[in-house]
């Protein structure tokens, strides 16, 4: 992969993780949400093609989801702005360096994105080397990887309703 990061065992990042993971469900408690069932991370870019917003609703309502990552465009800026991102959902807009980023996904339980294209599919590599599931779109650049109930989840965030069901299913039936 594009670090040695990804290649370290999962276990060096354990302690880093949980103290991460800890941050977080102080942040949502904060905000009236409480320690989650699960918590769900969009790792990525902001823009409009990963579709982000689709990943709100879908997110039930016993979980949290956290969305770490950057980006320049209009969609990146009205995404910080938006007043109306539920309270289970923490926004943390930066780059992350790879022990960052690899601790970020070693913190969540569940790796989740609703990009309808992906060229490389790295994100759900890097999703596995952390020990975390992927919950991903049903889509080119994710199938080239990913097995639905053998190696991650494959749905479809375009029906919010199915997607909730899915991630609860997720959710409820324990991981991987």
């Amino acid at each position: 992969l594009w670090s040695s990061a990804f290649q370290d065992p999962v276990a060096k990042y354990k302690e880093a993780a949980q103290e991460l993971r800890s941050e977080w469900e102080s942040e949502l408690k904060a905000r009236g949400v409480e320690k989650p069932k699960t918590l769900f991370l969009y790792a990525g870019r902001w823009s409009s093609e990963k579709r982000i917003r689709l990943l709100f609703p879908a997110i039930p309502a016993d979980c949290a989801l956290v969305v770490v990552g950057d980006g320049s465009s209009d969609y990146c800026s009205d995404l910080v702005r938006d007043k109306t991102v539920p309270s289970n959902v923490l926004l943390r807009r930066k780059m992350l360096n790879a022990v960052d980023l690899r601790t970020a996904y070693a913190a969540a339980d569940v790796f989740v994105s609703a990009s309808n294209f992906e060229t490389l599919g790295n994100t759900v590599i890097e999703a596995w080397c952390s020990g975390t599931a992927p919950a991903i779109q049903n889509e080119q650049g994710h199938l080239e990887y990913c097995k639905d109930g053998q190696n991650g989840f494959l749905l479809s965030y375009d029906d919010a309703d199915a997607a909730r069901r899915r991630l609860q299913e997720i959710s409820d039936g324990g991981l991987w």
